[in-house]
């Protein structure tokens, strides 16, 4: 598997903004060279101790010729709209000290792919869309965590349901699933979030059907699979922070996406 990777200790690049122009000019450069020229220059501008700046304040990553411009509307609203509590780009609140840029895997019609960017904190990674205009990979979006593999959809779906469900003890209780949040994830099958919804709009729900509980975990143990899917459903088991507590999440790949397709409560009785 090829990997690259960038020391933000050591990147020089010009605080002016981001271009292509460190990306070789003779050919049309690949998804992984877009990704790694633009976090070259991302973690140099932030550079550290009295040299720190901040892209997103600075509204520097607008005049990124490697971001499409959908995105970079996409993060203007983010930092607008929202308590933002972590950096879009890096999918955390802290600046890593060193990423790894893997190869990239395309879509059969090859004019979209993902490349998976991982970091020096531990079980830290995000996964970089592209897609090609005009022979250009331009950046379309960065989804946190690793959504490649069914434990990597698993694992991200949960970090994010676990997170957003984290009250602080401020303002109304978050709910994803009374909020209808779950709606727009990516990582859910439109078959089981429109079973979400009915089990919502029926009566005599007493636990969280994507947790198998009444209480929100702290937590969530995805285990390894062993070998590889060979077909296009998997069971992936999961762990809550209860302590011995099982469920069992169900996994359907489609266009070379998996997708979560429901959950198995009470799947080891």
């Amino acid at each position: 598997m090829l990997q690259r990777v960038i020391l933000a200790v050591c990147v020089v690049v010009m605080a002016m903004g981001v271009t292509g122009a460190a990306l070789a000019q003779d050919d049309p450069a690949a998804p992984e060279d877009v990704v790694t020229a633009f976090y070259d220059w991302y973690l140099g501008y932030i550079g550290m101790g009295e040299n720190f700046n901040n892209p997103l304040v600075d509204g520097n990553y607008q005049d990124s010729d490697l971001l499409a411009d959908d995105f970079i509307a996409h993060v203007d609203e983010l930092l607008e709209v929202e308590q933002i509590r972590y950096d879009p780009f890096l999918c955390a609140q802290n600046i890593p000290l060193e990423i790894m840029v893997e190869e990239a895997a395309y879509s059969d019609d090859g004019v979209s792919a993902d490349v998976v960017v991982r970091t020096d904190f531990e079980n830290h990674a995000l996964t970089v869309q592209l897609e090609q205009v005009d022979e250009t990979w331009l950046i379309t979006g960065i989804e946190c965590g690793e959504t490649r593999t069914p434990e990597g959809v698993v694992r991200s779906f949960y970090r994010w349901y676990v997170d957003y469900n984290n009250w602080d003890g401020e303002g109304e209780r978050p709910n994803a699933l009374v909020d209808g949040a779950y709606q727009d994830s990516e990582l859910l099958t439109p078959a089981f979030i429109a079973e979400l919804d009915d089990l919502l709009a029926g009566e005599g729900l007493v636990y969280d059907p994507l947790v198998c509980a009444q209480d929100m975990p702290g937590y969530v143990f995805v285990e390894q699979l062993e070998e590889e899917p060979d077909g296009d459903s998997v069971l992936v088991p999961v762990e809550a922070s209860f302590g011995d507590y099982e469920f069992t999440v169900a996994l359907e790949r489609e266009d070379d996406q998996w997708r979560i397709a429901g959950v198995i409560c009470d799947a080891g009785e």
